[in-house]
């Protein structure tokens, strides 16, 4: 697939932050040019799970703020790693930001956002009990581990609100946010914790005037079996729907900021 190809050349302009969850459905509406995917080449798989991520993503491509090289492996994937200090990336302008959060609970280093999926795999490398790591428990590490001192803590509505401002403030365009995929224990019940990130998104969009995409109206529609592979991971064939899906919001993002356009301050540093 070229890169022309994966950018598109039709409807909306989006600049993605967030994991697989969004960005696989997305390049495939991008691949048949119903979007256009502008972080496509330049990024696009370093996937964050935090409105907190998203921001420090947003300083990190816009060249305010560098990631230390110790660290970049507790952050990002493997293909930015070796990356020069200046990480910086000249984005093409977007109509909207799509922002998926995905966690509410916040793994830091010395002001740096850390993947927890990332700090799960260091720490099962290392030989340590990851399950304690992640959550914050890192009184087995040696003194001078990479992890030592990381901190997690819940986000709350206030900090959530404070990110998403500060996104439409970096970008300039409508922020959409996707929560974590709607999934049910095989008892039938939500898995913990994903209601209430639902809800702290939708407070939070209805507080900044962003606009909450809730997987859960297209998952029950369809049902769990046929949407997703896993609690974490839509199945492959289903890509395309809960894309389309998305493209939906997005759109309705995008028009209504159109004919408010003209109150709409532009990218700030």
């Amino acid at each position: 697939m070229t890169y022309a190809r994966l950018m598109g050349t039709d409807g909306p302009r989006v600049l993605a932050i967030g994991s697989c969850r969004v960005f696989r459905p997305l390049r495939k509406l991008a691949a048949d040019d119903h979007l256009t995917l502008v972080n496509a080449a330049a990024h696009e798989s370093w996937f964050t799970h935090t409105s907190a991520a998203a921001v420090q993503y947003l300083d990190v491509v816009q060249g305010r703020r560098e990631i230390p090289h110790e660290l970049r492996g507790a952050v990002m994937e493997s293909p930015f790693t070796e990356w020069a200090d200046d990480m910086s990336v000249e984005l093409p302008a977007a109509d909207v930001v799509v922002v998926e959060v995905s966690s509410m609970k916040r793994h830091v280093v010395d002001g740096f956002h850390l993947n927890a999926h990332k700090v799960y795999g260091i720490a099962n490398e290392g030989g340590f009990d990851y399950r304690r790591v992640v959550h914050g428990d890192t009184g087995e590490l040696p003194d001078d581990h990479r992890l030592k001192q990381m901190t997690v803590t819940p986000t709350s509505l206030a900090e959530t609100v404070a990110d998403v401002q500060r996104i439409e403030q970096l970008t300039g365009v409508p922020v959409v946010l996707v929560d974590h995929l709607h999934a049910l224990t095989d008892g039938g019940v939500v898995l913990a914790g994903r209601e209430e990130l639902a809800a702290q998104l939708r407070d939070a969009a209805a507080e900044t005037g962003a606009t909450f995409h809730s997987t859960r109206p297209l998952i029950e529609e369809h049902g769990q079996d046929i949407a997703l592979l896993d609690v974490n991971h839509y199945r492959d064939e289903f890509e395309i729907t809960a894309g389309k899906s998305l493209l939906t919001t997005i759109e309705s993002a995008a028009q209504v900021s159109s004919g408010s356009a003209s109150g709409r301050p532009g990218p700030q540093d």
